[in-house]
């Protein structure tokens, strides 16, 4: 990964200037899909799963899960393998029954002490 940024400060001889940072990144877990995106009818039924599945180099729990608001979604985590590695089933539905948008948080706590959370945004557009 690469990034530039630009600072500005009060130093007069040199009021702009630009950091650079390198450097490589590794993967803590696959998340798949990334995030929850329900985009339909109203009173249709929605659910999506998505896998959580630690990098070998990086194991890990998961301790608990909660959701910042909760109000127009349910969840269930449960055990699953992906291929022949251990991981999660996190499985989503939408409750939402009337027209509008909404965005929420879950927040999955885990027991390694680099990354103590992951998190999945879910957007739900749920139409008439």
């Amino acid at each position: 990964m690469r990034k530039s940024v630009t600072v500005e400060n009060n130093d007069p001889r040199r009021a702009v200037v630009t950091l650079n940072i390198a450097g490589p990144v590794e993967r803590f877990a696959s998340i798949t899909p990334p995030r929850v995106i329900f985009n339909g009818k109203a009173n249709a039924p929605m659910r999506t799963q998505v896998f959580i599945v630690p990098e070998p180099r990086y194991p890990f729990k998961i301790l608990s899960v909660d959701v910042r608001h909760g109000k127009h979604i349910r969840y269930r985590l449960e055990p699953a393998n992906r291929g022949d590695r251990p991981g999660y089933r996190l499985i989503v539905e939408n409750t939402r029954t009337a027209e509008g948008r909404y965005y929420d948080t879950i927040t999955l706590a885990t027991d390694h002490p680099l990354h103590a959370h992951l998190n999945i945004q879910v957007y739900g557009n749920i139409k008439e």
